[in-house]
């Protein structure tokens, strides 16, 4: 694999303050905590210097607390060197009240590579690189399990992200070594919608990198307290907090990419594989305060608890409950209970709860998918509520008291961060006063996961006094400032978005679905980007909007300012109870009609045998979240005729042989209709050898795009970007956007959302 490198001390440059501190080799840290903490010492200061560390045989971590109470450790002036991989940094396990001051962290190893672009062949799909010295070279091993490996792509002249034609990921089918430290990479997705050019760099994720372990690991504590320190690299998250009491504080972080390698031409673009912060049924939520986020190839911020299911209802009021991991379960919790649509049944609390793991032998266990594994039960509980239960065996149960409630993320910056910056979970949330810039989807997203089996749905969030610009560049058009969604029930409740600023960014600015009690006043809809700009209908009209809202309820939209280039209006459809200072206009996403729903919105799944106006719909989407391993979750139709496919974060239509495949929108009223295409048309999967697919727009049987041919043509995974068309429609008037084989079947399943609305 990965042949990692060793040198004496490997930084130089902008950081030649390491490079000069005294290096101490033979200093063992680790005894030094342990013999203050045993002689009643309440806390410890470390020498300024640099500090290579070791784990201690047997015991995993290079620094370790397990089992202590109330101690600090001052290290300022200090960097850790961490020697193995394979071991977290700090790992706490049963500790409560440390606190760690003024150290910076690296692992000396080198874990990550990047490098520079040399070469472009387009017609061929691959791309030539050069790994720059000081980093990371691949040997013959890496070549035996290439497929999607992804990363991100770094320009040049200022490092931040190329923006992505709707992805963000920069994925490969398999590479070759060129001779020296030259690659090349095959990709199945030609990517020409990148503003990515020969000089700019690309780091792979943790792919390559094959290790697991986060920077700092804190499980089954109370709360730990880091101030002033810096974390260089981690190969998955800096730091992951798990199945604690919670309440820790950060403050004055800075988590980003570490020094310059010795021999390096370029600076380090990558700092964490994971999560900056990936914190797991914690029974309350931190203070992150005044950090600093950069080069994170996951999200900034992900808060979350897990989703559990029913094993076996007992009797009215008694129940086995099957958990994805371990949890603290205790009496007087509460739970949330959720159907397998995600609809909530009812909340009961634990009058008593009683670990029957060591005896509890089932007949038939659950399996439920997830994202990449099936639900595989961790550990049983007996469980007596407070009222009869109205759920069945495989429902959802989300314990409320171990989502990290209370969060609180403020005065933060995010910064070249791959997916969203704050993913939030949990319930009554705060945050406030942070600048995100350059993240490749939402700065804010508020939304559970139920394909990474992540929860819940959150109450009380608040977002406000934000700077959110640049963001969404490798996203969709879809909530590139804020997003709230969910699985289609509207079970968020009381979110808050206010006096935040959204500048330069690149699609929808506020994306809210699935709430009850929403809140969007004061904020200020500033510049767009120009990428955006290009898509204004007759120079007036953005076919994106700025708030976009379906599927709400009790919704206040007053005080907001939008710039002249926009529409000063609210799009959506399905919202009840809507107060707004704005024109509320009918607009729909064909994504917001998931295939189960046939005509929500006013939108079908239909297909229509080739050459003729004979429209059927597909069967209606069954119930559930389908039988493999959350990759493709079903489909329906056939071969023949095509099918629905249903990826965890897509769902595709797929032409067929004999008949082309349809997504068609029924008018509701006469006016004028803008018919757009904002997010890109994405034929075929990376994996596949396809000509892509033919697709068009009709109103009823009279073509409406494109003007000067048949069909427009996207080629395997590419896109058509851009477009919109002024329609003139009657009421009952039927929109079909349609996708032909083109000359074979094969990678037929095409991904198009498009966008409609009304302008008059």
């Amino acid at each position: 694999m990965i042949r990692v490198q060793k040198q004496q001390l490997r930084y130089e440059g902008e950081m030649s303050l390491v490079y000069h501190l005294p290096m101490y080799e033979k200093v063992d840290i680790q005894q030094m905590i342990l013999d203050a903490y045993n002689a009643g010492e309440k806390e410890i200061t470390i020498p300024r210097g640099a500090y290579r560390l070791w784990p201690k045989e047997g015991i995993r971590g290079h620094l370790r607390f397990d089992h202590m109470q109330d101690f600090t450790v001052n290290a300022y002036g200090c960097v850790f060197l961490y020697q193995d991989v394979n071991h977290p940094g700090v790992y706490g396990t049963y500790s409560s009240n440390i606190t760690l001051r003024g150290f910076a962290s690296d692992y000396e190893d080198t874990i990550f590579t990047q490098m520079k672009c040399i070469a472009i062949n387009r017609e061929e799909n691959y791309y030539d690189f050069e790994v720059d010295e000081g980093y990371c070279m691949y040997d013959e091993e890496d070549l035996k399990d290439t497929y999607g490996i992804a990363g991100c792509l770094y320009r040049e002249h200022d490092g931040k992200l190329c923006i992505g034609g709707g992805r963000y990921d920069f994925s490969m089918k398999r590479f070759e070594l060129l001779g020296g430290r030259k690659i090349r990479f095959h990709v199945g997705i030609p990517n020409t919608n990148w503003d990515f050019k020969v000089g700019d760099y690309f780091c792979p994720m943790n792919s390559f990198a094959r290790r697991n372990c986060n920077n700092t690991m804190i499980n089954h504590s109370g709360p730990f307290h880091f101030e002033d320190c810096t974390f260089w690299s981690s190969t998955i998250s800096c730091i992951g907090e798990c199945y604690s009491d919670g309440g820790s504080t950060y403050r004055n972080l800075k988590i980003m990419p570490g020094p310059k390698p010795l021999g390096a031409t370029h600076r380090r673009l990558h700092s964490m594989s994971g999560d900056a912060f990936h914190l797991t049924s914690d029974r309350k939520g931190p203070l992150i305060e005044n950090c600093y986020f950069e080069g994170i190839q996951d999200d900034g911020i992900n808060i979350h608890g897990l989703y559990n299911c029913i094993d076996t209802v007992l009797d009215s009021n008694r129940m086995i409950l099957a958990t994805k991991g371990w949890i603290d379960i205790r009496d007087g919790d509460t739970l949330r209970i959720y159907n397998e649509d995600l609809d909530m049944i009812q909340t009961v609390k634990i009058l008593k709860a009683t670990d029957i793991t060591s005896t509890y032998d089932p007949e038939e266990k659950l399996s439920y998918q997830g994202a990449y594994s099936k639900f595989v039960p961790y550990e049983y509980f007996d469980i007596t509520v407070d009222e009869p239960i109205k759920a069945n065996r495989g429902d959802w149960v989300v314990d409320a008291d171990c989502i990290g409630e209370g969060m609180v993320v403020r005065g933060c910056t995010f910064y070249n961060i791959r997916p969203r910056g704050v993913l939030i979970k949990s319930s009554n949330a705060l945050v406030e006063n942070c600048v995100f810039d350059h993240v490749s989807e939402a700065g804010v997203r508020i939304i559970p996961e139920h394909n990474w089996m992540e929860c819940d749905y959150s109450q009380n969030v608040i977002v406000r006094n934000c700077h959110i610009r640049h963001c969404g560049s490798g996203n969709d058009f879809r909530g590139h400032g804020i997003t709230v969604d969910g699985d289609e029930a509207i079970e968020h409740r009381n979110i808050i978005i206010e006096d935040n600023v959204f500048e330069d960014n690149y699609g929808e600015e506020i994306h809210a679905a699935c709430a009850q009690g929403l809140v969007i006043r004061n904020n200020t809809f500033s510049k767009r980007h120009d990428i955006a700009l290009e898509r204004q209908t007759d120079g007036k009209y953005d076919p994106v909007p700025a708030v976009y809202i379906n599927k709400c309820k009790n919704v206040t939209i007053e005080g907001n300012t939008y710039p002249e280039n926009r529409h000063a209006g609210v799009y959506g459809f399905e919202v009840e109870n809507l107060t707004t200072d704005v024109p509320y206009t009918l607009g729909s996403w064909a994504s917001d009609c998931i295939p189960g729903q046939q005509g929500r919105g006013g939108w079908h799944w239909q297909y229509a045998p080739i050459g003729t106006d004979d429209y059927r719909d597909y069967p209606n989407w069954l119930s559930g979240h389908g039988p493999d391993n959350g990759w493709w979750t079903g489909e329906f139709g056939d071969r023949t005729n095509g099918c629905i496919l249903r990826s965890w974060w897509d769902t595709y239509i797929c032409a067929g042989t004999e008949s082309d495949a349809v997504r068609s929108f029924t008018c509701p009223h006469d006016g004028t209709l803008i018919v757009s295409c904002s997010e890109p048309i994405k034929a075929g999967d990376i994996a596949d050898e396809t000509d892509g697919v033919l697709v068009k727009i009709t109103k009823n049987s009279e073509q409406v795009w494109p003007r000067d041919c048949e069909w427009g043509e996207v080629p395997l995974f590419n896109s058509i970007f851009r477009f919109w068309e002024k329609v003139e429609v009657k009421k009952g008037d039927v929109i079909h956007f349609r996708v032909n084989k083109n000359q074979t079947d094969v990678g037929n399943g095409t991904s198009w959302n498009p966008f409609v609305y009304y302008v008059d």
